[in-house]
């Protein structure tokens, strides 16, 4: 938050309701803000949450055009594009540990 204005967010959902594994989604940063790191921010933070409470992977569908945003942040693509929405996206995932 910044002057009580969101400035973004993330979904994690837990292990079992969409992955074997928990997934982190609806990552979302506010079109004035980006470009500012922020999605980089609520990743680490979303992963270091998932690392507090025991998980050992993961898992994402990202936006096929963010993948190597995302692979710059280490997750690793898996299988080929799929739409989502009417949006390509690719399932990716990160070992936690």
């Amino acid at each position: 938050m910044e002057n009580k204005k969101l400035i973004g967010c993330a979904r994690i959902v837990p292990t079992g309701k969409k992955f074997e594994h928990p997934s982190i989604g609806r990552i979302i940063v506010s079109p004035e803000k980006r470009g500012n790191n922020y999605g980089r921010m609520i990743i680490k933070e979303s992963l270091k949450i998932l690392r507090s409470q025991g998980a050992d992977k993961t898992i994402i569908e990202a936006q096929h055009h963010l993948k190597n945003f995302y692979g710059s942040e280490g997750f690793t693509k898996e299988g080929s594009v799929y739409d989502v929405d009417g949006i390509p996206h690719i399932k990716m995932w990160q070992k936690l540990l």
